[in-house]
């Protein structure tokens, strides 16, 4: 059953791949086929000369956005959640499900420790004068909002990890660092999908824009 999902999973992501593909190809015979039938159109044609050199030169700056970096931390930060134990027994308490005394204590100390971090986030963004304030003093834009999402991922990361170390889930380094591995492992299939959809949405804005 588990490889029947992710057959239908890879084979999902398979047609969206070829989707975009066959899109990318589409934008690039319609932006050829505009700049020659006119000229004056605001139209720039993606296997001209400016064309080519605007792939080359800024493919790495465009598929290095910072959503690749919310993706891997995001993952990260499932991964050790799942793996630590922390989505189980949160979904216990959930359920209402007692809690043996080492899970209870575990969730106790990375629950103090998520709170701990999450303090020291607002202390460091809401605070008068606070480091994280813009150089006008306010919170968007400014370096809040850059990091905003590694730092929540962080804040979820270590708890997990902590509740796995405490909970007996980790007992060695190794282990602790397999469920981050995890994580990334969970988004390999759908990589090649964000980097031909972010080449294809950077080729709009550059035949239209």
């Amino acid at each position: 059953m588990l490889l029947n999902k992710t057959n239908n999973s890879l084979s999902l992501t398979g047609g969206v791949a070829v989707a975009l593909i066959l899109l990318q190809l589409l934008l690039i015979l319609l932006s050829w086929i505009l700049a020659a039938v006119d000229p004056t159109l605001a139209v720039r044609s993606l296997i001209s000369a400016d064309g080519v050199r605007w792939l080359f030169g800024s493919f790495t700056s465009a598929v290095g956005s910072p959503l690749l970096v919310w993706l891997l931390v995001c993952s990260m930060a499932y991964g050790a959640m799942v793996r630590s134990g922390v989505t189980q027994v949160l979904s216990a308490l959930f359920m209402r499900k007692p809690l043996d005394y080492r899970s209870s204590s575990a969730l106790a100390g990375a629950g103090l420790l998520f709170v701990l971090m999450l303090s020291g986030l607002c202390l460091l963004a809401l605070l008068p004068h606070a480091v994280l304030l813009s150089v006008t003093g306010h919170l968007f834009p400014g370096p809040l909002t850059d990091g905003l999402v590694p730092a929540f991922a962080l804040t979820v990361l270590l708890p997990s990890l902590l509740y796995g170390v405490l909970s007996g889930r980790f007992t060695s380094i190794t282990s602790a660092y397999a469920s981050l591995t995890f994580g990334l492992r969970k988004i390999v299939s759908i990589l090649p999908l964000y980097v031909l959809a972010t080449v294809f949405y950077h080729s709009i804005r550059f035949v239209f824009g």
